[in-house]
């Protein structure tokens, strides 16, 4: 291995939770420490125009950054082998309800950090 990649890759593991935690920031968009599902719900909307690259209203696996099989088949109900923008909302909406272990309405850090390992999974 080249000394720049064993250097890029030290930095990135180094950097990998701060990462994380920026993601987090921006997602909890008041700075509350918890993620409302109107935080989560303007998330997935900018993520859904993010993903559909190509505009057409469909997301492919690529576009979604998803593997084909079980849970992008539990997402793509009409079976076309792509998701709409509501299945795609749809498939989010779950995992929000999911991940809200404590049943408050939002996700608190610890909530989302245990939902994202268990998809990983």
């Amino acid at each position: 291995m080249k000394p720049s990649y064993i250097i890029m890759a030290a930095v990135f593991a180094v950097s990998s939770p701060a990462l994380a935690n920026e993601n987090w920031q921006e997602k909890d968009t008041n700075g509350d420490g918890q993620l409302s599902r109107a935080e989560h719900d303007a998330g997935v909307a900018a993520a859904w125009t993010a993903k559909d690259a190509d505009g057409n209203g469909q997301l492919s696996t690529a576009e979604a950054g998803m593997k084909a099989g079980t849970h992008w088949t539990a997402a793509d109900t009409d079976g076309d082998g792509q998701l709409s923008q509501s299945e795609f909302t749809a498939m989010k909406a779950a995992w929000f309800s999911k991940a809200d272990t404590d049943g408050d309405g939002s996700i608190s850090k610890a909530e989302h950090d245990a939902a994202k390992a268990m998809k990983k999974r």
